[in-house]
């Protein structure tokens, strides 16, 4: 395997002219040099405008992203029914498909609590509610999100015990070890490791898959916290 030109965009801002020029460049090099695989390191170089320039010019080149939140500019042109798809088949790490995470125990507490103080059931992962200007809400992700952090804070205020500072709260993290994570399978903290999510397997986008799409999984589901209990 050969490594080919590594690109460097300048962006600045919501100003992506001189990217945009020194994308074209590279794609142009790439192609001399029959370039099959392109890694996109960062959110903003995984974007729409320059994912659909690589694969309108280059449509047979593969995709890796380093961010599974990818998935969501896939899902908008599902949602939009505009095809080709420029994410269709683009690969990341992620842990559970939306389906997997859905039934899991951790999910469910967060509908219940979700149902609890809305009187309505909470919407799974490829629900798809319509919002203002032809986008869509993100409510799943949103109660995901704030069931994470708040399960997480009271594991490590429980942890630190009646006194919580700085200083408590520190130790807490740096002793806690498996930590509950609502979005994710397995999850650890310990000293010097303070990204919690320890579920890991490679995925590819499939349009295909629910209502808007989702992640497809190439690989079993493993837990990569190094031991940590």
């Amino acid at each position: 395997m050969e490594l080919g030109a590594t690109a460097t965009l300048s962006i600045n801002g919501s100003d992506t002219t001189a990217a945009q020029r020194q994308l074209d460049s590279f794609i142009e090099r790439w192609k001399s040099d029959k370039v099959d695989a392109i890694f996109m390191s960062g959110e903003q170089v995984s974007s729409k405008q320059f994912v659909e320039k690589i694969k309108k010019q280059m449509p047979g080149v593969m995709l890796i992203a380093d961010t599974a939140q990818v998935n969501a500019y896939g899902q908008d042109y599902v949602v939009d029914h505009i095809k080709p798809d420029p994410y269709e088949g683009i690969i990341s790490a992620d842990g559970e498909t939306g389906t997997q995470h859905d039934q899991g125990d951790n999910w469910k507490l967060c509908a219940s609590i979700y149902q609890k103080a809305f009187a309505k059931p909470a919407p799974v992962w490829d629900t798809v509610i319509p919002g203002p200007d032809n986008k869509t809400i993100d409510t799943y992700g949103l109660l995901e999100d704030a069931c994470t952090l708040t399960q997480l804070f009271k594991a490590l205020a429980a942890k630190a015990g009646p006194y919580l500072n700085a200083d408590t709260w520190i130790h807490a993290a740096d002793t806690i070890g498996t930590v509950p994570d609502m979005d994710s399978r397995y999850a650890s903290l310990t000293k010097g490791k303070y990204d919690a999510d320890d579920t890991f397997r490679l995925v590819e986008f499939d349009s295909s898959i629910g209502a808007k799409g989702d992640w497809k999984e190439i690989t079993p589901v493993e837990d990569v916290g190094n031991g940590v209990k």
